[in-house]
């Protein structure tokens, strides 16, 4: 023992699982891809929003105006062009004349207004847009006068629909319409030069035009813009929400890979410390969190119209974005560890990124009034936005969005470029002060409505991420399943986890090695017994009344075997033998029901941290990354494993041993079945284990690169046992020293190949070809009246032969009699077989249940 490699550090191990992720992060490159550019598109889109919408408007502040003529056919929703009132004043001058000459319309376009509506020009605009028996005019000129010198006149223009009978609304000019209101410009400028040239008695006046534009308050695009800028503002708290929560969300689904992959039980054979897996996938998100906050920082700072960034501390919103991620990180790999599939990542990544969403997108429209929720009456909902981080993080952003970006929903009084005093706003409206202090809001709460500070929410979310990480790694330990063996709920509790034992046989006495085995067959009794404190040392493995209960049925009962090292000892067995299950309880993978297990002394359960640099492993199925190159593969599992000198030559070593240096470094993805079998038996011999365990190390495997596999095994019984499962009965013939088969979960039969066809012999077998299988049948039963009739397929006959006295015989007339070569063609004598001993073990079991 003394020779056994010392277990990698903590260091060493994290460096290892670090190149791992980094690898991941390299080589699987949609996820990458989503990874990095989803906070840049997202926070992309923000921007070119903001700018399309700022730049939506171009005003000169002055600009040269023409106005349309003869436009008499263009007003459709109205039964005259101008209607006219000169106040019943008879000594104002008609100028009508003139405005039809101006306006290039024939003088029945202008008519005078209802007498009734002489000197009533309001009441005249809102009877006719309700009445239709009163006439209705796109334009009203009311003229009175002033002085002697000096006329004055009102001009009302028409931009409603009329009423109409059939109660439908078919509107012809909208609200606003810069056609209609060149119209009314037009006629405008008209009546403006025919009273001044009427007025100045010079028809030859002309009058020239310049528009100017209204101030930006007054303008209504202008207004319009400021109104859809004050409105995206707030929005930027979902589209933080979006580029944060969605790259975790992916980190999610890496995780629960991992898990359906078996590689996370698969590292635990390696010994990987708990902590360092865990922290190693927290390090690897919280990267991705810092990388997507710089994203969120730089674009917040570098582009216009993100106020929500500018106008708040740089730190706060730092501490912010970091501590969401490292909640978020922290729930992901709380899930981890309870799933163990990505179907099921897939559909709780879905719920937890809908629901944040929609509260995203809720509270931007809604604003401050979501400190409803902190009230007696909504409580509840109040307790769950907190304890869900992805619900948390939309309250802490609707507290800076408030104080930094007020949203016109919530005040629309206020302008988001000046304060009410007129001066220009400060730069920072939302600093520490604010953030600690109760959050702003304009609309008034239900009544007992109390929210809390935005650092109170943060301090929440940081201690549920505390919260999150401690049960991922709680449950990582306690949890049974695929995930590896589970220790007791309260093992933080005993000592054995705070002080564990490094010492073999350090807890066994002669109670412990004693089998308590009730069978009448004499091997099985023999091998629960065959143990004793005095020579226990020489055992490599030691299996004592083993139980695995699941769902009240056993998976192994009261199993008891020994092997001892340099010997290669084979576990036979149906389909739910209990192979793998004992496999997975001397790996650490599951944890017995009852009984021991020890390897080299050390006791699989209770020590298991000093077993597993004893262990080489070839699971059942071949457990890899797939984008990974067999050297990489080497690489990060031998630094998991043991602290390591010269880690190139041993990696070019073992890939000697296996035959694939010439693919060392193309990915695992595409070599062949046998190819990845090899890679597989090729890390279990890191380290240098005393104890190598091959789960069917041969399935699927080629008959080529079977027979190198075979003498790949052989060698590794050298100085250390090899256990074996398989379902040929050749290869555990051919490789075995012990063979163990197991029978619905106990041990039927034990022994070396030679003891066990010896025993179970029924004797030999005759094969025999034949073109006329009736005739043959006669004469074996005449040569050989003992003979059993086995079975025949197509021309083959089989027959078992326990008495070979007249065998000789029986063969010297069918190497010397012709007649018997015109009909049969060939014949072989064949022993038993470890085929024969299986079957006749398991027909016994059956028959015996």
């Amino acid at each position: 023992m003394n020779n056994s490699p010392e277990r990698a550090s903590a260091l060493q191990q994290f460096s290892a699982l670090m190149y791992k992720q980094f690898l991941l992060f390299r080589k699987n490159k949609v996820v990458t891809l989503f990874r990095l550019l989803t906070p840049i598109v997202v926070m992309s889109i923000y921007a070119i929003t903001y700018s399309s919408i700022n730049n939506s408007s171009n005003n000169k502040f002055y600009s040269d105006q023409s106005y349309p003529t003869n436009f008499a056919d263009q007003i459709k929703c109205c039964d005259h062009v101008v209607g006219y009132s000169y106040n019943n004043d008879p000594s104002i001058p008609d100028i009508m004349p003139l405005l039809a000459k101006t306006l290039d319309m024939d003088i029945s376009n202008f008519v005078p207004v209802p007498q009734f509506y002489m000197t009533n020009q309001t009441g005249l605009a809102s009877d006719s847009a309700f009445n239709r028996t009163i006439p209705n005019f796109f334009a009203t000129v009311f003229i009175n006068r002033v002085n002697s010198t000096q006329l004055g006149y009102n001009l009302y223009y028409n931009y409603t629909t009329p009423s109409n009978p059939m109660l439908i609304a078919q509107s012809l000019a909208s609200y606003n319409n810069p056609v209609v209101e060149s119209y009314a410009g037009a006629i405008q400028i008209a009546v403006e030069k025919a009273l001044i040239n009427t007025l100045a008695q010079n028809p030859d006046l002309q009058l020239t035009v310049r528009k100017r534009a209204a101030p930006s308050a007054l303008n209504s695009n202008n207004f319009n813009k400021t109104i859809s800028l004050m409105l995206l503002q707030p929005f930027a708290a979902l589209f933080i929400y979006f580029s944060l929560t969605f790259p975790t969300i992916m980190f999610l689904n890496m995780r629960a890979e991992e898990s359906q992959r078996k590689i996370r039980a698969y590292l635990k054979t390696f010994g990987v410390y708990d902590e360092i897996y865990l922290a190693s996938w927290l390090l690897d998100g919280m990267i991705g969190g810092f990388y997507s906050c710089v994203v969120l920082l730089i674009f917040g700072y570098a582009c216009p119209g993100f106020d929500f960034f500018t106008k708040t501390t740089p730190s706060i919103l730092f501490v912010v974005f970091m501590t969401y991620s490292f909640a978020m990180n922290c729930l992901c790999l709380l899930l981890g560890s309870l799933l163990s599939t990505t179907k099921g990542a897939v559909i709780i990544s879905v719920v937890i990124f809908t629901l944040g969403l929609f509260t995203s997108i809720a509270t931007c429209f809604i604003g401050n009034l979501i400190y409803n929720v902190y009230g007696n009456k909504y409580a509840p909902i109040g307790a769950i936005i907190s304890i869900l981080p992805f619900l948390n993080i939309n309250k802490i952003l609707t507290d800076i969005a408030t104080g930094a970006t007020p949203s016109f929903l919530n005040n629309p009084n206020i302008n988001s470029d000046s304060s009410s005093s007129g001066e220009p706003a400060p730069n920072i409206l939302y600093d520490w002060g604010n953030f600690t202090s109760t959050p702003i809001y304009d609309e008034p709460l239900v009544k007992g409505a109390s929210p809390i500070s935005g650092f109170a929410s943060l301090n929440i979310l940081f201690a549920l991420a505390l919260l999150f990480l401690f049960l991922a790694w709680y449950l990582d330990k306690v949890l049974a399943g695929p995930f590896g063996g589970s220790k007791r709920f309260d093992f933080l509790f005993t000592s054995d986890y705070w002080t564990p034992r490094h010492i073999p046989f350090s807890s066994v006495d002669q109670h412990t090695l004693r089998g308590n085995i009730n069978s009448n067959d004499p091997d099985i009794a023999q091998e629960s017994q065959n143990v004793t404190l005095e020579n226990m040392s020489k055992y490599a493995l030691i299996i004592r009344n083993l139980d695995k209960e699941f769902d009240g049925k056993y998976a192994v009962n009261n199993l008891s075997l020994a092997a001892e090292n340099g010997k290669i000892i084979a576990l036979l067995g149906h389909n739910g033998a209990g192979k793998t299950t004992t496999i997975n309880i001397l790996t650490n993978q599951t944890n017995p029901t009852s009984g021991t297990a020890l390897i080299y002394g050390y006791d699989c359960v209770n020590q298991a941290s000093s077993i597993h640099t004893l262990i080489g492993y070839t699971p059942q199925f071949d457990v890899n990354w797939p984008n990974f190159t067999a050297r990489e593969h080497l690489k990060i599992m031998s630094s998991i494993k043991e602290k390591r000198v010269n880690l190139e030559q041993d990696i070019n070593n073992i890939l000697k041993q296996i035959r694939l240096t010439s693919v060392a470094d193309n990915i695992v993805g595409s070599y062949s079945g046998g190819m990845q079998r090899r890679l597989s038996c090729g890390l279990a011999l890191i380290g240098n284990p005393k104890i190598i365990i091959l789960d069917e190390p041969t399935t699927g495997v080629d008959p080529a690169n079977r027979l190198y596999l075979w003498r790949l095994i052989k060698s590794m019984k050298k100085d250390r046992l090899v256990l074996l499962t398989t379902h040929s009965m050749e290869e555990a013939d051919a490789l075995s020293d012990k063979i163990a088969i197991m029978s619905e979960g106990r041990l039927a039969a034990v022994g070396t190949p030679t003891h066990l066809k010896s025993r179970f012999s029924s004797g030999f077998k005759l094969h025999i070809i034949s073109s006329q299988p009736d005739q043959a049948v006669n004469v074996v039963r005449h040569y050989l009246p003992t003979a059993i009739f086995d079975k025949s397929t197509s021309n083959t006959l089989v027959f078992t032969i326990q008495d070979i006295g007249n065998l000789s015989n029986f063969l010297k007339y069918l190497a010397q009699d012709a007649t018997a070569q015109s009909f049969i063609s060939d014949w072989q004598i064949q022993g038993t077989t470890i085929e024969d001993v299986f079957l006749k073990v398991a027909h016994d079991q059956k028959k015996h249940n």
